[in-house]
């Protein structure tokens, strides 16, 4: 569950965000790790316990034993909102490098095209296998994922010097005059984006209620044998998680000092596509080929684990007490199966609607 976790988290937006990140700025991002991990802890003492000790297939049927119906499914209503906005956007996200490699552009048809192509790959298996195997695929997808990082930073390495490279980092400054290399921003600023104290304070807050109050990552969390099993998951995830990030960081900041030191300058000056250029333009077949399928990877398995926590949600939060109250014995499972492909359609609705937006 600890992979499937972590696929979950990451997105098509981490693995062209991150390195433009550190490749703009510095390193303070990783700062943000020190707040996830505080927020798995907490969820795995206090949040993982009382899950398992109800026995429910959602939190929100947990929230809904402990405080009323009404409060449970108004939280579900809302993480099925909120879900609908946020996945609609990943999906636009990842649907414009997707388009860019398979369909050789990013205009709207082509985007819009990406977008039907990816939200009907992963409805497809997620309808057909459900969680079991959206847990199983994420976990392949993040490890095709690291295996597509881990060959770019090869890549970078090997590719020059690479001790003039980490000569440069350390001596090389962000536009704002810190240090490249810098980690923790102990400034009570609070225009800067990533300081100890916003890992802390907003990190920590953020992460335990993602872990432990958002059905996307804790229905993973939640297919574990014990309690303990998953709060195991969940530090291991958390762990994983942080190292991912820096892999990511690292990228961003040699992609930075190969700049500065052999002149390689960012296709059309679009730090947006900065990795990406690098993966398309300089790599070798076959690790291009390796990030194409990274790329898709971290496009998909952000997508299913939305569809699956959605269906879930949908069926047994609202549509099961319904049927209950009727005596009707319809199939859960073909329920859930025709559930994940409307999410599905909506999914992509939201990405097209994002896509209009962004057009106009």
């Amino acid at each position: 569950a600890a992979l499937s976790v972590v696929a979950t988290a990451l997105s098509a937006a981490t693995f062209l965000g991150a390195p433009e990140d550190a490749y703009l700025g510095d390193a303070t991002y990783l700062t943000l790790s020190l707040g996830s991990a505080l927020g798995a802890v907490l969820v795995a003492c206090w949040f993982l316990p009382a899950f398992y000790r109800a026995k429910t297939a959602t939190v929100y049927a947990a929230i809904e034993l402990r405080i009323g119906g009404g409060a449970g499914k108004l939280c579900s209503g809302m993480f099925l909102l909120g879900r609908l906005l946020a996945s609609g956007a990943r999906l636009y996200i990842a649907a414009i490098p997707v388009a860019i490699v398979l369909l050789g552009g990013a205009d709207p048809a082509r985007t819009l095209a990406a977008i039907l192509l990816v939200a009907g790959a992963a409805a497809a298996y997620t309808a057909a296998g459900g969680v079991r195997a959206v847990i199983w695929t994420d976990a392949l997808q993040a490890v095709v994922l690291l295996c597509a990082a881990a060959a770019a930073l090869w890549l970078l390495l090997g590719a020059g010097d690479a001790a003039g490279l980490f000569e440069t980092l350390t001596k090389g400054a962000t536009a704002q005059g810190t240090p490249k290399l810098r980690v923790i921003d102990t400034r009570m600023d609070l225009s800067a984006p990533y300081t100890l104290w916003s890992a802390l304070l907003g990190f920590t807050l953020l992460n335990a209620a993602a872990y432990g109050a958002d059905q996307d990552l804790t229905q993973r969390l939640l297919t574990c044998s014990s309690a303990r099993k998953g709060a195991a998951s969940l530090l291991t995830a958390a762990a994983i998680g942080a190292a991912v990030s820096g892999l990511f960081l690292l990228i961003g900041l040699l992609l930075w000092a190969r700049e500065q030191t052999q002149g390689a300058a960012t296709a059309a000056g679009d730090t947006r596509r900065v990795f990406l250029d690098f993966l398309l333009l300089e790599a070798p077949p076959g690790v291009k080929g390796l990030a194409v399928a990274g790329l898709i990877a971290a496009a998909m398995s952000s997508l299913d684990s939305a569809l699956s926590s959605m269906a879930s949600a949908v069926v047994c939060d609202f549509v099961e007490p319904w049927r209950r109250t009727r005596g009707q014995t319809t199939s859960v499972a073909a329920l859930a199966r025709w559930t994940t492909l409307a999410l599905a359609a909506l999914l992509a609705l939201a990405a097209a609607g994002c896509l209009w937006w962004h057009s106009v």
